[in-house]
């Protein structure tokens, strides 16, 4: 209720009643009332004079969502994706709308009202995250909605996670990344667990093979440049530092237990990725 009561509140003046949709005990009312009221608030939304209560519009969309969804009513999620497209060149605006989203789906693992779109909903969610360029919220906003989704989906999503993984270790070991963006990730990473396991001959094995395939080559170059260059020297050196944390981060995401862990590994990687460690590690310190 007391959302009811900062939904009103909050859109004063903006000529949308939102209480009226959230309260009214017959769901046809609520349906017929709800997409007109959401294209109101979207064109408030955009509007550069409603700024500072943007964030508030937004969430009274995430309400009116809530309430479509629990109705039976997926047709919110077909809406506020045509919008994201629309606001596609703001990050600020595309993180509101997607914080919106998020709040609809509160209750999805109840309701599925979402099931027969699940989907298509998740390639669009995909799609955004790979246009981000630089909005360290914005990644937390729509990686946050596709984390909740593959808890309620985890069979559909099954069918991304290489896609969503790469991306964001893409980010983890971009050169000079932000402690923020390094933590988020490898929190992010972690919630990934059940698709690390449940996937670890088809994709863990090999994304750890290239970490530390990837992280030798570097080395390699970094012998074979002769240069004491600092830069040089320390361009190689954030580069393989940032593999073998990425390397790392994977490792614990199987299992809290690093014993746990290396029981869910083949010996014959494990030896491999160690030598090539200790190869390279050894060679460091005669630099």
């Amino acid at each position: 209720m007391s959302e009811q009561m900062d939904a009103s509140n909050n859109n004063e003046g903006v000529g949308v009643d939102v209480t009226a949709i959230l309260v009214h005990p017959n769901s046809h009312p609520i349906m017929k009332l709800a997409e007109p009221a959401l294209n109101v608030l979207f064109e408030q939304f955009q509007e550069r004079s409603h700024e500072t209560i943007r964030p508030e519009l937004a969430h009274c969309v995430g309400l009116i969502g809530y309430v479509m969804l629990n109705e039976g009513e997926p047709k919110f999620a077909e809406w506020i994706f045509e919008y994201l497209n629309e606001v596609r060149k703001s990050d600020v605006q595309r993180q509101l709308l997607i914080n919106a989203f998020r709040h609809s789906i509160q209750n999805e693992d109840e309701m599925l009202c979402l099931t027969n779109s699940i989907q298509q909903i998740n390639e669009q969610l995909k799609k955004i995250l790979e246009s981000i360029v630089h909005a360290p919220l914005m990644i937390a906003a729509i990686t946050d909605t596709i984390i909740d989704l593959s808890r309620i989906y985890p069979q559909i999503f099954q069918d991304i996670f290489v896609d969503i993984v790469d991306i964001l270790i893409g980010w983890y070991i971009e050169p000079l990344p932000t402690d923020r963006i390094l933590e988020y990730i490898s929190q992010a990473l972690h919630k990934f667990r059940p698709f690390w396991v449940e996937q670890i001959e088809a994709t863990t094995l090999t994304l750890l093979d290239n970490f530390i395939e990837d992280a030798d080559n570097y080395a390699q170059q970094f012998e074979l440049h002769g240069n004491d260059d600092d830069d040089d020297i320390g361009a190689f050196t954030d580069k393989i530092a940032a593999l073998y944390r990425a390397c790392t981060t994977v490792l614990r995401a199987l299992s809290d237990n690093f014993s746990s862990t290396l029981n869910l590994l083949p010996i014959d990687h494990v030896d491999n990725w160690l030598q090539n460690i200790f190869t390279y590690n050894n060679y460091n310190e005669t630099r």
